[in-house]
């Protein structure tokens, strides 16, 4: 993706007031300069709400930290597999014979593997268009997120499509399609958002799906952490047997898309993207699940069984909900214990 930086500069400070461009202006020279550099600044200031500039961030960062996976062309791709299956078969002369037909059971058959596919999209529109159902942007976009979702099935059979992908393909849908306009043409937009989608699912989250041993460890760590930050909130939990898979199996899966409205939730991906490598993106993300459980630390204590702590913590979006300003106090207080950890390690 090539940038020319003087010409994005001008284009987002544009009719922004000079605070608000001193800080965009900081923020393009850190990721012009190094994209690993821009994960503690945004951890301080954030990314400025400028039309644009979270795309930007967001696609630097993916393209330097998230292994990378080869893609000729995407909307290539989209056309191949929208084709009915008489094109390939007029095309196709080793299977012009006649042999292929709709009734052949065969997983070989064009037809079967065409009959797979409008199964597996059905599936998908059945949760995009109850994704975020307030919101008018992704009623429009519900062909661009079945397209999305569907593209990385067949891209990756052993995953193929998993419910709760369409809440977290709604935040890059968001960003590039509906913020993306700047830097991006309408189908290129749409491509920068699979790119994205599916470097983040892929390299980060997909082991949590693919290993269950994987989501166990973090979860084990997590519970260790809270024990270490928090001993009594800790020994309260454990005195109900409230047990993390029961909510932290969704944390982490879902990357808290179900526990943040779409704004809260930017500020927390922004440093998730941000963070150069999966070993402290994984730290971080654990740390902040803690911190999140800290933040009801009162509310949870008030509590006098497992049901009301399960309740609380599987419904933390309305137990405890927070702004954009509470949610930055989180995000910095997790920078700060796990900076503490790290220079007085136990």
């Amino acid at each position: 993706m090539a940038i020319e930086w003087n010409k994005i500069s001008s284009s987002l400070c544009s009719h922004q007031p000079v605070a608000i461009q001193k800080r965009v202006i900081q923020l393009l020279d850190r990721l012009q300069q190094d994209p690993s550099c821009v994960f503690l600044y945004i951890v301080q200031y954030g990314i400025p709400e400028v039309a644009g500039l979270r795309a930007l961030v967001w696609s630097c960062c993916i393209r330097r930290h998230f292994d990378s996976i080869p893609l000729d062309s995407y909307w290539d791709l989209v056309a191949e597999y929208d084709r009915y299956p008489t094109e390939r078969l007029c095309e196709d002369e080793a299977i012009s014979d006649g042999m292929d037909h709709p009734l052949n059971p065969s997983d070989d058959s064009i037809w079967q593997q065409y009959f797979s596919s409008q199964r597996l999209l059905n599936r998908i529109q059945m949760d995009t268009i109850r994704t975020h159902p307030d919101w008018h942007l992704f009623r429009q976009r519900e062909s661009s997120m079945n397209r999305i979702l569907f593209l990385f099935a067949k891209r990756h059979p052993q995953l193929g499509y998993i419910q709760g992908m369409n809440e977290m393909v709604a935040p890059f849908v968001y960003v590039y399609l509906g913020d993306g306009h700047l830097f991006w043409e309408e189908k290129q937009r749409e491509a920068e958002a699979f790119i994205a989608f599916e470097r983040f699912f892929y390299s980060f989250v997909s082991c949590l799906y693919q290993n269950i041993s994987c989501l166990q460890d973090r979860l084990v760590q997590a519970d260790h952490l809270l024990k270490e930050w928090d001993p009594i909130l800790w020994q309260h939990l454990n005195r109900y047997q409230v047990d993390w898979l029961l909510f932290g199996r969704r944390w982490l899966q879902l990357c808290l898309c179900r526990e943040f409205e779409l704004p809260e939730l930017f500020k927390i991906w922004d440093v998730l993207i941000s963070i150069p490598n999966d070993s402290l993106r994984w730290k971080w993300l654990i740390g902040f699940m803690v911190v999140m459980m800290i933040h009801c630390k009162s509310l949870l204590l008030s509590c006098s069984s497992f049901q009301q702590c399960i309740s609380i913590l599987q419904h933390y979006s309305t137990s405890c909900h927070m702004n954009e300003s509470q949610v930055f106090q989180l995000i910095h207080e997790t920078q700060q214990r796990i900076q503490r950890q790290q220079d007085h390690p136990s």
